[in-house]
């Protein structure tokens, strides 16, 4: 992910997409769900819709979690200003239109855009 080979990252959701339902874990008190996580590197609209697909299904709504900085998904799309990907940005505004005027306890008190 991390190096942003977009290509093999789909290819594994695919191959097992409860994967989406997975944190990541950056200290024992600090974790991330993987849909915030990959937002921060900037994915193609495919790759998140391939983590949003299992998520819907399962009904887990991780679209509207805050994570262990308080960011929706929506802060981490956006983090990218100019060059975010709109699609991205666009989708996770249409699965939840809230995210757009909830204030989170960010570290900053920001809204997501």
């Amino acid at each position: 992910m991390q190096r942003r080979d977009w290509e093999k990252v789909l290819e594994f959701l695919q191959k097992y997409p409860s994967v989406s339902r997975q944190t990541v874990h950056h200290s024992k008190s600090s974790e991330t769900p993987l849909l915030h996580e990959v937002l921060r590197y900037g994915p193609p609209l495919s790759v998140v819709d391939a983590l949003l697909l299992d998520e819907i299904y399962h009904r887990k709504e991780t679209w509207k979690t805050t994570d262990s900085f308080g960011q929706m998904p929506l802060h981490a799309a956006c983090s990218f200003g100019p060059d975010a990907d709109v699609g991205v940005v666009n989708k996770l505004i249409l699965i939840d239109p809230d995210a757009l005027r909830t204030r989170t306890n960010d570290k900053h008190g920001r809204y997501p855009l």
